[in-house]
């Protein structure tokens, strides 16, 4: 029982790390599009 438990908070903790790669991906690409359409307008 408490190897599921484990494995349950291990299977958890991989996906939310994966949405944080997959956000933080997300926020570095707007904020590169955000200085590139500043400085062209600039």
């Amino acid at each position: 029982m408490e190897a599921f438990k484990i494995n349950r908070l291990k299977e958890i903790i991989r996906a939310v790390s994966d949405l944080m790669n997959t956000l933080g991906v997300a926020v570095v690409s707007l904020g590169v599009l955000w200085g590139l359409f500043g400085f062209a307008r600039g």
